[in-house]
């Protein structure tokens, strides 16, 4: 857009509000995200991407429903113009909030009417003496409540948000951990807790404050209670995920060390893999696949790179189905992307990923296997399938199609500054491949070519 080869970009409100784009008028067909109306801070920072200093010296909003402002009179419809005007309107903006005090709020029912409430940490006490615990609550809740609206699939998504903050909490406070003698102690634990968000948010709750500090001096005991070796620690804080989590892992890493070492290549290694990585994604359409059993074969053919319409055949072809019951859905290629994208390419990623820190913290000497674990963790994320399609795409080709055509004119390069040179010296042929895709990849080949000319000049 900065280049002006592109017009116009259709996009969700998500990339309106993160990207800053040179946006000169911004059409909204909803005030809607998914079920909900979206929030007026959410809103504010949408239309503050229009007219950005620097770029534009002014811009329009249009809204792309005119009904809603025709029909403002109607008794019927006076609601949704309530509803427009109110977005406008910074002092209705709503507060901010942080995701960590939500550990401490009770589980609800599925229409948020009803409320279970326990003491603010038990729910702590209970990840930190018997995580797996965790997982009978939402079955022992729904049978007691089941008929205030308290369903099990409600409750487990309520149990692992909460789960997920608490192993943040622990992967962030063993990466910046204190490595001397000392280590870490509870005073410190507590200025962790004191530069929160979530502790400024609540400056007029010394109760919050208190169990907020009182949580990561829990989290921070069970650190060293259960990780006491500095190195584990270390390499636990770079796996991104909690005390359970990373233990799990390194459990499977020491009993399926060998038969990583033993695999010839990545695809036998994604095998071995596979029960470690699916245990490890919580992406809700991976969740739902029924049966769950093609998984596995939609994730090597994503690391095959396959195009994402035939990996749709595939789970067409299995009889398919995304949730259960009345609500199941046909497969869609929404469902492959989204899986591929981000159950495999990021939950999946992250999982390789731990088993590789681990690894070569418990075989460092087993460089070929390393080197094959976090090869494959780019395929992974990626959906590439060859080490030279990796470098093509890490140079700057950042597209799985294109990366794939270009490596089948390239044939080989030892690494990336050879691909480089592979593709100076076949520059013809790569012109020719990347004519039928956008503009903007042409550019990427001249600021390439362009750079490699000055470091010889």
């Amino acid at each position: 857009m900065k280049e002006g080869l592109a017009k116009f970009v259709i996009c969700t409100s998500t990339l309106a509000q993160g990207v800053n784009l040179p946006i000169r008028y911004l059409i909204v067909t909803s005030t809607r995200q998914g079920s909900a109306s979206i929030k007026v801070r959410d809103f504010h920072n949408l239309i503050g991407r229009v007219g950005r200093s620097g770029m534009h010296t002014e811009g329009s909003v249009l809204f792309a429903n005119p009904e809603i402002y025709d029909n403002r009179r109607m008794h019927s419809e006076e609601r949704r113009w309530t509803e427009v005007k109110q977005l406008l309107l910074p002092e209705k903006s709503e507060p901010c909030a942080s995701t960590l005090l939500s550990v401490f709020e009770p589980l609800h029912s599925d229409d948020r009417k009803r409320h279970l409430r326990m003491k603010p940490l038990d729910f702590v006490g209970i990840y930190i003496n018997d995580p797996s615990a965790l997982d009978h609550i939402p079955r022992d809740i729904a049978a007691l409540h089941g008929d205030h609206g308290f369903t099990e699939r409600g409750l487990a998504d309520q149990i692992a948000y909460k789960r997920n903050i608490l192993s943040a909490i622990e992967s962030y406070l063993m990466a910046y951990w204190d490595e001397s003698s000392a280590g870490t102690g509870e005073e410190e634990l507590a200025d962790f807790a004191r530069a929160t968000l979530a502790y400024h948010l609540a400056i007029e709750e010394e109760n919050t404050r208190g169990r907020l500090v009182t949580l990561f001096q829990l989290l921070g005991a069970n650190i060293k209670a259960k990780v006491p070796r500095v190195d584990r620690r270390k390499v636990f804080g770079k796996t991104l995920y909690g005390v359970p989590d990373s233990l799990a892992i390194e459990k499977w890493v020491v009993q399926n060390a060998g038969r990583v070492v033993a695999c010839a290549n990545e695809e036998q290694l994604f095998s071995v893999l596979w029960p470690i990585l699916a245990q490890n994604v919580h992406n809700a359409a991976f969740r739902s696949c029924n049966p769950a059993e093609i998984l596995q074969e939609l994730a090597l053919g994503w690391i095959q790179g396959l195009p994402f319409h035939q990996l749709c055949s595939l789970l067409s072809d299995n009889n398919v189905r995304f949730g259960f019951g009345k609500l199941a859905r046909h497969p869609q290629l929404e469902h492959v992307v989204d899986i591929c994208e981000n159950a495999l390419a990021y939950d999946g990623m992250l999982a390789i990923g731990a088993v590789a820190e681990i690894f070569d913290l418990l075989r460092p000497e087993d460089d070929t296997a390393s080197d094959n674990l976090r090869r494959l963790q780019k395929r992974l994320k990626y959906g590439l399938p060859s080490a030279l399609d990796i470098m093509i795409y890490e140079v700057g080709f950042c597209d799985r199609v294109i990366s794939i055509d270009l490596g089948k004119v390239l044939g080989a390069a030892s690494s990336r500054k050879n691909a480089v040179q592979q593709i100076k010296r076949q520059e013809k042929q790569i012109r020719e491949t990347l004519d039928k895709y956008p503009a903007y990849f042409i550019e990427m080949l001249g600021r390439m070519l362009g750079d490699e000319q000055r470091e010889h000049s």
